[in-house]
Order: C-alpha cells, then sequence, then structure tokens
C-alpha cells in the first residue's frame, strides 16, 4: 500500500483464510538465543579460524524450553582439540551470547547422500565426552549431588569431580538453575560461589547443607500456621484483617523462572 515500507526480514510466513500471517520459520540459519538474534554461519566461521580446526558445524538445540548453541568440530590433520580451549578462544572473539553451550570433537561430520550436513545423525550432548577430558569420579555425598545436578542441568554424563562449570557450557542463567536444584537437594552454594570456583570439588567444599527446607507442594486439608500467621494471630489488634499479597512471575524461559521462584521463597523465608 501507499506509502508502507517493505524490508526482507528472513522470516518466512503463510497467510490464513484471516488475513494475518502465521510465521512458520526463517529463510537463513538465523536462531534466536537468550532473546538476541544469532546467525548459525557467523559462529561456524569463527570456529573455522581458529588454530587446529578443520571442519566445524553449528546447530540450535532445545534445553528445558531454552535455545542453546552447539558446536561440532573436526580436527584438522590428526591435531589436538579441547572443547575448553576452543570455548575461551571463542569468548575472546564473539559476544558471550554466541558461544556455543557445548563443543563436541568429532572423526567426521555425518553427511547425507547429497553431502550435506545430517543433522539428525549428530550425537547428543551428553552421550560423549570431549576429548581431553579426563574423567574423576566425584567423592562423598556433597560432590556427588552437585555432580547430579550438573548433569541435569548442563546434560553432561558423567561429571567428574575436576570438571570446570563453565567448561561443560555452564552460564550466569543455568548457575541460578544449578543453586535451586542444589536446594532441594538440601545443600545451599551462593551463584557468587559457582563463579569464583567453577571446579565441582571446589564448589562442594563451599556447600553448606541445609537445616531447614522450604517446601514448594501444595498444601490441600489442614496445614501448620506459619511464622507470620502465627503472630498475626497472636497480635493484640483491635482489628484484625487479612494482608493478602499477589505476584505475577512471567519469563522468557524455564531456567529464568525456576530463578525467580527461588528468589521469591527466600525473601518470604526472610519476611518470616
Amino acid at each position: 500500500q501507499a506509502g508502507r515500507k517493505v524490508y526482507r526480514s528472513g522470516d518466512q510466513v503463510v497467510r490464513l483464510p484471516s488475513g494475518q500471517l502465521q510465521y512458520v520459520g526463517r529463510f537463513d540459519d538465523q536462531v534466536k538465543v537468550r532473546g538476541y538474534r544469532v546467525e548459525l554461519g557467523e559462529v561456524q566461521h569463527a570456529l573455522l579460524q581458529l588454530p587446529g580446526i578443520g571442519q566445524a558445524a553449528v546447530v540450535a538445540a532445545t534445553n528445558e524450553g531454552t535455545t542453546e548453541l552447539v558446536a561440532y568440530v573436526v580436527a584438522a590433520n590428526g591435531q589436538k582439540v579441547e572443547e575448553a580451549t576452543v570455548r575461551t578462544q571463542l569468548q575472546a572473539q564473539l559476544p558471550a551470547y554466541m558461544v556455543p553451550s557445548a563443543v563436541l570433537v568429532l572423526a567426521a561430520l555425518p553427511v547425507t547422500a547429497n553431502g550435506k550436513l545430517d543433522t539428525k545423525a549428530l550425537p547428543v550432548v551428553g552421550q560423549q565426552r570431549a576429548a581431553g577430558r579426563d574423567y574423576q569420579a566425584p567423592q562423598g555425598e556433597v560432590e556427588e549431588q552437585l555432580a547430579a545436578v550438573w548433569s541435569s542441568v548442563l546434560r553432561r554424563e558423567p561429571v567428574g569431580r575436576q570438571d570446570n562449570f563453565y567448561d561443560l557450557g555452564g552460564d550466569s542463567i543455568k548457575s541460578i538453575l544449578v543453586v535451586s536444584r542444589l536446594r532441594q537437594k538440601g545443600y545451599s552454594v551462593e551463584v557468587a560461589d559457582i563463579l569464583s570456583y567453577p571446579i565441582l570439588s571446589e564448589l562442594a567444599q563451599r556447600a553448606v547443607k541445609l537445616t531447614r527446607q522450604i517446601s514448594q507442594v501444595q498444601i490441600t486439608g489442614d496445614g501448620e500456621l506459619s511464622p507470620i500467621q502465627h503472630w498475626f494471630l497472636n497480635s493484640d489488634q483491635p482489628d484484625k484483617h487479612h494482608y493478602n499479597q499477589s505476584v505475577l512471575l512471567q519469563s522468557a524461559s524455564a531456567l529464568q523462572a525456576e530463578g525467580l521462584r527461588q528468589s521469591l521463597a527466600q525473601l518470604l523465608l526472610h519476611h518470616d
């Protein structure tokens, strides 16, 4: 129509009988990661510029409602490639949201009969340990519980006591999820602890066993009064009435939502 500008967005849509447009995908390899648009080709190009890498492919994988990048690389001329080194080199070149959460080293990239990348044949993160990672089994209950949480959050098996949280694909959002799930197992660590002590065995030494756990189950029937309810009912007020507090949590990802719920539970605990 006259007066309107049209530009190529790269989005692929179909027009419904009602006249509305329904989004069905992208013409290019652009994906959305943590609210940022990322061209998979740009990440792949950055990988191919690194020493020792002969082939590379980057795909977007969905993990618990969030999209993360996974890179698959093949070493050039039999050279040794380590996941931690690749991620460190990429962090110096790319923004944090463009650095793949996992880098898997393969002997060769799977291809179809037409010679194109066979994405369905690529191994799932967690099915193999990246080259160069020597496994040391967790020792003691704290390390075992922490390893189990890391494994579920990062989708890595097995997780060893000398593994690095960030080398396994961890980030600030996933650290919140680790804190929340570890509390469910009866231990407490701070997000700052994960930042300062990313090695599992070192972080385990910072974990504190909880003496009181907050139950998140729905109460049915008779339930015990909370400390604030005891205070309210025992207070000497001439006009007693209830105070209602409503909170709406809205998040772009399941990871952020769980972190917000945990923060709210802590807030109510301190208030009580």
